[in-house]
């Protein structure tokens, strides 16, 4: 038996005490910390390769074909591997940890490594528990918002697929300080999403959503502004 991509996310919703709650079938947050299973799921690899070591005030970086870009008078810092958490380096962000990240062209499924330390070294500013947004955006429009936050001081993988592409997402720390939080390696997948068999989707959803609180939000299309 296999589901829609749309009943999916409402069959898991109603599976799990996690706050899911998707308004469109557009798209979802599906893992945090089953990385292999979102992988497995979206077909997506890595995009940027291994993290590199470039700088510590940067205003962008490419690596492989994922442009980083700074947000404001946010900058990037490349300076260094940040955690022992999850494997290679990571990047962190002088400033709120918001980020624009540009995929180079269409693509359906976007991952990411992830640590927000609260009692692990590097914090560097007094601990917020951070909640973030996720912008979809396709040709200068986004068409999709999603929040989610991790639990702290592990090794989190997020994972995003949509039935719709989109060349670009805005990553937004909507609640947070200038406290440290980590990005490693991003994977994407430029095949849309399959239908999932119904009795492999369960056990994904819920492992992958173990800890995740998590909202996913329509909002209105709106032209990207600078």
């Amino acid at each position: 038996m296999k589901t829609s991509f749309g009943a999916l996310c409402t069959a898991i919703a109603a599976l799990t005490t996690v706050t899911l709650l998707p308004a469109t079938a557009n798209a979802a947050i599906i893992s945090v910390n089953d990385k292999a299973g979102f992988l497995a799921t979206s077909g997506a690899t890595s995009a940027t390769g291994a993290i590199p070591i470039a700088g510590a005030s940067l205003a962008s970086l490419t690596a492989g074909s994922v442009t980083f870009s700074q947000v404001a008078a946010n900058s990037l810092n490349f300076s260094l591997d940040w955690t022992t958490r999850i494997a290679g380096n990571q990047f962190a962000i002088n400033g709120l940890e918001d980020l624009d990240v540009d995929f180079g062209g269409n693509i359906f499924s976007f991952g990411f490594d992830f640590v927000e330390p609260e009692n692990d070294p590097s914090v560097n500013a007094p601990f917020v528990d951070s909640t973030f947004a996720i912008s979809l955006c396709d040709d200068g429009v986004c068409f999709e918002t999603l929040q989610f936050s991790v639990a702290n001081d592990i090794a989190a993988f997020v994972g995003v697929i949509s039935t719709s592409p989109f060349d670009k997402v805005f990553i937004r720390e909507i609640i947070g300080g200038i406290e440290n939080e980590f990005f490693g390696e991003f994977y994407t997948s430029t095949a849309p999403p399959p239908e999932i068999p119904l009795p492999l989707a369960a056990p994904l959803f819920l492992v992958g959503l173990a800890g995740l609180s998590s909202v996913a939000r329509r909002r209105k299309r709106a032209t990207i502004r600078d």
